[in-house]
């Protein structure tokens, strides 16, 4: 049956124009987006429309890490891997115990319920995406058609190759593995992201006959080990040496970036937005936040500042702070700082995802700014310090 659809996709190649995987509809779209996050619909929809235009995507909803809990994991007869170490967080040493956060667990279960849909309904190739995916297109009515046939390319090739996975973008952190020369795929290596990659029938089959679901950890870990570049697992100790080649997924990556997540200039650009729209004309500054790419344990000593050892962090007891918590503290601390060098009797901090409630932009900007205004004069007169 596989070859059967392999050897049909390469007679419409021949008989069509470059990108007729695309315009054919081939493939499946999914997209993982949360009940709770409306706006990340809509941009990924926006997203879909302008790249895929009259593709039928489908949502699925994403599990909600708010609404996990270990009672909860243990009636599904599922559990995290206890001894999970994570190297993204704060410590002289480059690995140390990190029980996994809800949202991470929330995250794999969202991509898992994909892959178990494609087993299910035998769906032979699917898109999968996250909320905040965007395809790189740098100049709209020229650059779709080269974008179409660029993945139309890089899809052919992956097919023919027998690949399982196929990565659209990606945090590359180890070196791709040396393969023979290919004009649109690498080998990847060691690689993070899971925001647009494409997956087929055999590979969605093998990513969940494994005993996973009882040692869970994040899908950006669990790709990795499942096609053997992953320093921190072996796939061969993981389930045994008579599983490796019955388990170990084919996965490529496209040469080019396809498909990145939304940037932090892009968050400038969006928030931007929301200040003109909710509050035209008032004047506002930007903060360059503090990455947690730039601190280390001896950049935090020069400054005088160090990190609770034994932070808890509900539900997990005794995890160590991400360095990006701490960006996030440090770019709050250097407002409040602001204030008090310069006097500021009050201000408004914001962070760069911010959106405010406001469902009829004719009717409801007034009724917003009304009860701003009074909710503000109300905690003054109360003498409030935070809001």
């Amino acid at each position: 049956m596989y070859w059967q659809w392999i050897i049909i996709i390469a007679v419409v190649n021949f008989c069509t124009h470059a990108g007729s995987l695309i315009t054919s509809k081939l493939f499946e779209i999914r997209y993982i987006n949360l009940e709770r996050q409306p706006q990340k619909r809509i941009n990924i929809e926006s997203e879909l429309g302008r790249v895929f235009d009259g593709y039928v995507a489908k949502r699925v909803e994403a599990v909600d890490g708010i609404s996990l809990s270990h009672s909860w994991m243990a009636d599904r007869c599922m559990a995290v891997m206890a001894e999970f170490d994570d190297p993204n967080i704060v410590g002289t040493e480059y690995r140390s115990d990190h029980p996994m956060k809800w949202g991470e667990v929330a995250c794999f279960l969202s991509h898992y319920q994909i892959w178990t849909e494609m087993a299910a309904k035998r769906l032979e190739l699917v898109l999968i995406l996250e909320d905040d995916t965007q395809f790189i297109l740098k100049d709209e009515e020229f650059d779709l058609h080269n974008f179409h046939y660029d993945l139309n390319a890089t899809i052919e090739e992956f097919i023919f190759h027998q690949g399982e996975l196929l990565y659209l973008g990606r945090c590359r952190i180890g070196e791709d593995i040396k393969w023979k020369s290919s004009k649109y795929l690498v080998r990847p290596g060691f690689s993070f992201c899971t925001h647009a990659y494409m997956l087929t029938l055999e590979g969605a089959r093998k990513l969940i006959s494994t005993d996973i679901l009882s040692r869970i950890i994040p899908v950006d870990e669990y790709l990795p080990l499942m096609y053997g570049q992953n320093p921190h697992f072996d796939i061969g100790w993981w389930w045994g040496q008579h599983k490796k080649n019955e388990t170990s997924l084919k996965v490529f990556a496209a040469k080019w970036t396809l498909a990145q997540q939304y940037s932090r200039p892009e968050r400038r650009v969006y928030i931007e937005g929301e200040m003109d729209r909710v509050f035209p004309g008032v004047p506002r500054k930007r903060v360059p936040a503090v990455d947690a790419l730039d601190l280390s344990a001896d950049k935090l000593i020069k400054m005088g500042a160090s990190v609770m050892k034994y932070y808890l962090n509900p539900p997990h007891d005794n995890r160590p702070m991400k360095w990006g918590e701490v960006g996030c503290f440090l770019s709050h601390y250097q407002i409040w700082t602001e204030m008090a060098e310069k006097s500021l009797e009050m201000v408004l901090i914001l962070e760069d995802d911010v959106k405010f409630v406001i469902e009829w932009e004719q009717f409801d900007i007034d009724n917003f700014h009304y009860d701003l205004n009074a909710t503000i004069d109300e905690f003054i007169r109360h003498r409030g310090e935070l809001l």
